[in-house]
């Protein structure tokens, strides 16, 4: 036991303990939505306040995180996804499907959003709101199992290597989208386009959530809605290879 964690630590060539308690604060605080108190912080790391208070406070400082007065809760700010979408390809995804997506939620009055896989979740980076008074769509920043949501299960369907337990994800390919319910409205319907790379690797998927509307506020169906997806997507991805 004793020649395994001489072994560990010789493992790490480097150490800056002060850079990993802050990590280890932001990674905790990322499984926090409600955020925690100071004192919840140091007791999930068995860390004393005064171990932690520097660098929450520089945390805060630099508007990483977040302080709540009413409740002295801290939480995770925006300021992470604003550093992760400067990175150049997310960037530049977001920005060739823009324009493309903002003619899609006007072309069938349903709002879409496009996610890229991170680890084992889907990532929205972009979205647009239908031309409509109300509102659904995914924000920016939600992430979702990749096995149970529907940009999840396109981009699975593409990697490398799928797994054919079944012929769910070669017909998926075939066809070249995913049609199912939201796991996460009701009433609504999800559908999924592959959007390609320059290499032909399936970098990100276009998602739009159709939900049906009562009488004149129904712009086209489902299926009309499915081949002007198609179409943009295609025009995104025609982009990203220029860009």
């Amino acid at each position: 036991m004793e020649k395994e964690k001489k072994q560990q630590k010789t493992d790490v060539k480097y150490t800056a303990p002060a850079l990993e308690k802050g990590l280890d604060i932001i990674e905790l605080l990322s499984k926090e939505p409600d955020g925690l108190r100071l004192k919840d912080i140091g007791g999930k790391l068995n860390k004393s306040v005064s171990e932690i208070f520097r660098m929450v406070s520089v945390l805060e400082r630099r508007d990483y995180l977040s302080l709540d007065p009413t409740n002295d809760r801290y939480s995770l700010s925006l300021k992470l996804f604003e550093v992760a979408f400067d990175n150049m390809p997310v960037d530049s995804l977001a920005r060739s499907a823009g324009a493309p997506m903002e003619l899609l939620a006007i072309e069938t009055g349903q709002p879409c959003y496009l996610a890229m896989a991170y680890k084992d979740k889907a990532m929205v980076i972009q979205q647009k709101d239908a031309p409509l008074d109300w509102l659904i769509c995914a924000r920016l920043g939600a992430r979702f199992d990749l096995d149970a949501c529907c940009p999840g299960k396109l981009m699975l369907a593409y990697q490398d290597t799928p797994c054919d337990k079944d012929e769910h994800f070669a017909l998926i390919r075939k066809q070249g989208y995913v049609r199912m319910p939201s796991p996460f409205l009701a009433g609504v319907e999800e559908i999924a386009f592959p959007i390609f790379d320059r290499l032909e690797q399936v970098t990100a998927s276009l998602v739009i959530n159709y939900i049906s509307y009562p009488g004149s506020h129904q712009i086209c169906d489902i299926q009309q809605a499915i081949s002007k997806g198609q179409h943009a997507a295609i025009k995104i991805s025609d982009k990203i290879k220029v860009s």
